[in-house]
């Protein structure tokens, strides 16, 4: 097994970059980042075994892209599991956070948009309490002319059957003078 036997395709490196110097504040970060092994001279299967192999890499993150490199340039990176795993979970939490903030801002437009809703139906609901309310009202006050108008076609009815009566009446309590033979027993009584 060669010194460089850890390159292969798939495998984890690090890239001691002669170049680092030049990314700035990001110089660190550079250094850190776990590359991929795509091809070792052009293929993706066997490994490296010489320093001068040229050893195609990639950023799986895609920050740093992908370079062609000398095998020598390249050490094993030994990637701890648990350090890993909080990476993905930090990155889920962030993630998580992030969605909850969208689905939050969602969330208080949706109850305000139902909060109005809710007084627009109690608007209406209040119109319709009032209309029902006006209507059972004038459905009254019709029944109650109708009533007024049987009461006046009634009591026209009394007074012209009272006017009847009190003509009636008084022809009978002061009668007109009468001769005796125009009267129907008076002519009977004085044969």
């Amino acid at each position: 097994m060669g010194r460089y036997a850890f390159i292969h395709h798939g495998a984890r490196v690090l890239w001691d970059d002669p170049a680092n110097a030049d990314y700035g504040e990001w110089a660190e970060d550079h250094a850190r980042t776990a590359y991929v092994v795509h091809s070792v001279n052009g293929k993706t299967s066997g490994q490296a075994s010489a320093a001068d192999d040229m050893v195609l890499i990639y950023d799986p993150e895609g920050g740093y892209g992908e370079a062609e490199v000398p095998a020598s340039e390249l050490r094993p990176t030994h990637v701890d599991a648990t350090r890993e795993t909080l990476r993905h979970i930090r990155m889920a939490d962030a993630c998580l956070l992030s969605c909850i903030r969208y689905a939050d801002a969602r969330m208080k437009d949706a109850e305000r948009r139902a909060r109005e809703a809710e007084r627009a139906l109690a608007r209406e609901k209040a119109v319709d309490r009032e209309t029902r309310q006006r209507l059972r009202t004038e459905a009254a006050y019709e029944e109650l002319r109708e009533k007024i108008r049987d009461l006046e076609r009634e009591v026209s009815q009394l007074r012209s059957q009272r006017d009847y009566y009190m003509s009636e009446y008084f022809v009978l309590r002061d009668p007109s003078p009468m001769r005796l033979g125009e009267s129907a027993d008076g002519g009977a009584a004085a044969a």
